[in-house]
């Protein structure tokens, strides 16, 4: 899910999306960061507040389809370098 608000929607958008996709996981993506210059919402502006928030290592995920959450989760990755 895009979160950034420059050049795409911004972190109140991005949850009113998610209320409406109601999806099993959610990936933020385009987000502050310590090499990106771009004038971005942070992911904590988006993460604020949520419950089932998880912070994984690394940039990468795999999911199989038996494994996905009943519930939304909201997973955060390491920006890659």
């Amino acid at each position: 899910m895009p979160i950034g608000g420059v050049y795409t929607i911004n972190p109140s958008q991005a949850t009113q999306t998610a209320q409406k996709l109601n999806p099993r996981v959610i990936i933020p993506m385009h987000f502050k960061t310590p090499r990106c210059g771009f004038p971005v919402a942070k992911v904590e502006e988006y993460t604020k507040g949520k419950s089932s928030v998880k912070a994984r290592k690394g940039s990468e995920l795999e999911m199989k389809k038996e494994a996905l959450p009943k519930a939304t989760e909201i997973i955060v990755l390491e920006p890659a370098l």
